[in-house]
């Protein structure tokens, strides 16, 4: 697989606005506008754009779309926000596939915040339990929600997340460093609708869609460990190309995170995709896989999907 792609996000020095997203605040970072299908290879053919910027008090996230209709059915804060044509981040400070942040916003505003444990595929969790003390949130719709004979359809927002909140996934809440890299995503639903009797309802003759920053090339996006990079710099740069991706994705192939499905769940060790180079080991969730990258350092594939490293 090739190497997932990354995000510089420059620092600010000066507090980007919420609502204006075209404020020379925002100007460092660049708007991505590139979204693949999530099993790679179909690209987006409407607008969606979307930008990151940091300090060290908060991630700032812009980001806006264009919709053909703007609907929005859940109004429960912690709610099936995905059911809707929601935009999703993901954050996995630590890149290790445990312990990651999803947030998902409708165009009514609505919220799900959450934590995972571990992806699906490994037996995780979903935690709800996380919230957002202080998160800063203007979103704008260009026209009325759920009105079908709205002609200008469109919404945007701006949002601050305080790094603070990362506690609540093990992280240390401190702002990152300069050059530090972390495993992130973000999604962007599509459900057709219909109109029925002045009211827009979901149409179940065609699929929905799933546009993705990272391709995940399998149908779930819980698999952080295909994720792209975020790379936190001092201005405007190049992503670092990642040296021990191939040592890296021939351990998350060697469990089946490429390829198998939530049900199947990850390899047994008896039918593991083992390498010339991969050390089977005894541990704690049930075996270790174990080789070393051509940079020296010694990489670890726990069976419950954990990938860790030394050096």
């Amino acid at each position: 697989m090739r190497q997932p792609r990354g995000y510089v996000c420059p620092f600010t020095s000066s507090l980007p606005p919420l609502s204006d997203l075209n404020h020379p605040s925002w100007q460092a970072a660049e708007w991505i506008t590139e979204w693949h299908g999530i099993l790679g290879g179909e690209t987006n053919p409407t607008s969606i754009e979307a930008k990151l910027l940091w300090d060290h008090t908060h991630l700032y996230l812009a980001a806006r779309m264009k919709e053909h209709d703007l609907w929005a059915f859940q109004t429960e804060h912690d709610s099936s926000v995905w059911l809707d044509n929601a935009f999703e981040l993901f954050l996995d400070p630590d890149c290790d596939g445990h312990n990651y942040f999803e947030w998902e916003i409708n165009p009514l505003g609505v919220i799900l915040d959450m934590s995972m444990d571990r992806p699906y595929i490994c037996g995780g969790t979903r935690n709800d339990d996380l919230e957002i003390p202080d998160l800063g949130l203007v979103l704008i719709t260009d026209g009325a929600v759920n009105d079908p004979s709205a002609t200008e359809r469109g919404w945007r927002f701006g949002a601050a997340f305080p790094w603070t909140f990362l506690t609540q996934i093990g992280h240390s809440g401190n702002a990152p460093s300069a050059g530090d890299t972390w495993k992130f995503n973000m999604m962007k639903m599509f459900w057709p609708v219909e109109v029925r009797n002045g009211v827009y309802v979901k149409d179940h003759t065609q699929p929905e869609k799933y546009w993705t920053f990272a391709p995940t090339n399998v149908l779930d996006i819980h698999r952080p460990h295909i994720w792209g990079s975020l790379h936190f710099a001092d201005s405007a740069s190049k992503v670092p190309a990642d040296e021990d991706w191939d040592t890296k994705f021939g351990l998350i192939q060697t469990v089946g995170l490429d390829s198998r499905s939530r049900a199947e769940g990850l390899l047994p060790r008896e039918d593991l995709r083992l390498l010339a180079d991969h050390i089977v080991l005894e541990h704690e969730s049930g075996f270790a896989v174990r080789t070393m990258s051509p940079s020296g350092r010694f990489y670890t594939m726990t069976a419950d999907g954990r990938l860790m490293y030394e050096g």
